[in-house]
């Protein structure tokens, strides 16, 4: 029996652990609430042929793929939905949906491979959940992942109905966090924010058996990140290494900052990525610093992505007082007003791969969008990436 089971749902993408799940385990941990995260994302791969999963996880969002192949299962009694299913086999049954994978498409045939494993799929959930009887369940919910959480919320209170059922995550933040409660009695809380202290606050009152009064808990943000310790990524790599065909490359996340910088100068007009956590937070550089060269020691592993949104704006202080690169290959989300310099000293330092935010090439669109750039400086931008093999 453990106080609390964290579970990641599909299609979230394989390729990496969660980074909030794992800090929370550690968190837990030290308030000697035990804890496990449950890799669904990983549990659902293992069910399909091999690269599905991939394609669905990197399809345009657009077409809401991962949602629709569980929303029967989410909403069994709802005949104006088996209506709008038989319609869309109809209407698209000849259609191949995008992917962001090279020369790959998904057909109907495939949407329907991942349905029908989805009984399989909950078979295998209830087995595990039976097998480790969590007082707490906690479901990440981020992006297209809302009917999975519903259909999981449904099998878990079939189970043992005690179990407390909290979600949180990005697509939790209000107002979003009324309208899962609107779709399903079976999550008890939502955490809506940055739940860092909330949450382990309330494991601690669950084992005193006070509960929270509201069934939506609003979260504060977290001031002081230097006083976050190092996430636990061994449930992850416990569970990736059992897939027999895996063989993709893993990277480890890292949280060096949160909020943005530039959006709190002038925060660009199409932003929705922060909520009310837009107020810019680092950790200290020396903090950085220790737990990037810890994280690659501890877990053997060179391959390192911030879950940064923006490069934060004195980086290169750390990257000139780093004797050796940070790690053999390091993911970014950046400015494309980062100068060559700056640039030049992120590829000393193991920069591999960056996530430039360059929507257009047009003067009058950028400044519409408050970028505080130009196309010119965009393309300046991909051309210093280019010379310098980023």
């Amino acid at each position: 029996m453990i106080d609390v089971l964290f579970i990641l749902p599909p299609f979230v993408s394989d390729r990496c652990p969660s980074m909030a799940l794992s800090l929370f385990k550690t968190v837990l941990y030290q308030n000697n609430i035990s804890c496990e995260i449950l890799y669904a994302n990983i549990l659902f791969k293992k069910e399909l042929p091999f690269l599905l999963y991939d394609k669905i996880a990197v399809s345009d969002n657009t077409h809401l793929l991962s949602e629709f192949i569980f929303s029967s299962s989410a909403f069994k009694k709802d005949n104006t939905l088996k209506n709008a299913h038989a319609e869309f086999h109809k209407k698209y049954k000849d259609k191949k949906f995008k992917t962001a994978i090279y020369n790959e498409h998904i057909s109907i045939s495939e949407i329907e491979q991942c349905i029908t494993s989805i009984e399989s799929h909950r078979k295998e959930l209830k087995r595990l959940i039976l097998q480790k009887k969590p007082k707490i369940v906690g479901i990440q919910i981020s992006y297209n992942q809302i009917c999975y959480s519903i259909v999981l919320a449904e099998l878990i209170k079939s189970i043992d109905e005690k179990i407390i059922i909290t979600a949180g995550g990005y697509n939790c933040q209000m107002p979003m966090a009324e309208e899962i409660v609107s779709l399903t009695n079976d999550i008890d809380y939502i955490f809506s924010g940055e739940a860092d202290s909330a949450f382990p606050e309330f494991c601690l009152n669950v084992k005193k058996n006070i509960l929270p009064q509201e069934k939506i808990i609003v979260c504060g943000i977290e001031e002081y990140l230097d006083e976050h310790p190092l996430p636990d990524f061994s449930d992850y790599l416990q569970q990736s290494s059992q897939i027999p065909f895996y063989s993709v490359t893993r990277w480890l996340p890292i949280e060096n900052s949160r909020g943005c910088w530039w959006g709190e100068q002038s925060q660009c007009s199409f932003c929705g990525g922060n909520g009310n956590a837009i107020s810019y937070r680092k950790k200290s550089n020396t903090v950085i610093s220790r737990q990037m060269k810890n994280i690659t020691s501890l877990y053997n592993s060179e391959k390192i992505y911030p879950t940064d949104i923006i490069n934060p704006p004195n980086f290169t202080e750390i990257l000139s007082r780093s004797e050796s690169s940070l790690a053999s290959d390091l993911y970014y989300e950046m400015r494309p007003t980062v100068p060559f310099e700056e640039l030049y000293m992120y590829k000393k330092a193991g920069l591999l791969l960056c996530q430039p935010g360059i929507e257009t090439f047009n003067d009058t669109l950028l400044s519409i969008l408050n970028k505080g750039t130009s196309a010119v400086k965009n393309i300046e931008f991909l051309r210093n990436c280019i010379s310098l093999n980023i």
